[in-house]
């Protein structure tokens, strides 16, 4: 009688470990689905970002706002006052060719800066 007992207490075990396992599956089944769900959400996301973060979509509406293209010149720099000279600074000059105010193969002074046609000396 007692072998009757000690089967049954495994048989039972048993069944428990399947049924935790069973359980365990369903959740990461459940897990998976809303996984996909939410990396669906996300690619529809991304897709509508790049979409309107376009550059086309951006000319249009700052068309529709009466903006234009800046257009940039080599000659355009920002000269900043109050700089004492000798101080390692020079005054600003425009380059006198399409260099991007390099001359012989040097940068600009740090206080000289390219304004993209915005301002004017």
């Amino acid at each position: 009688m007692l072998w009757v007992l000690t089967l049954a207490a495994l048989f039972g075990g048993i069944v428990a470990l399947n049924v935790a396992t069973l359980r365990a599956n369903l959740q990461i089944n459940h897990l998976q689905d809303a996984q996909q769900q939410v990396q669906a959400q996300n690619d529809l996301l991304e897709s509508r970002v790049a979409l309107l973060s376009g550059p086309a979509r951006i000319d249009v509406l700052a068309a529709r706002m009466g903006m234009v293209q800046a257009t940039p010149s080599a000659h355009d720099f920002l000269r900043l006052k109050g700089l004492r000279r000798g101080a390692g600074t020079q005054p600003a000059r425009p380059a006198r060719h399409r260099s991007h105010g390099r001359r012989h193969g040097h940068s600009p002074p740090a206080h000289v800066f390219a304004t993209g046609g915005n301002a004017r000396p």
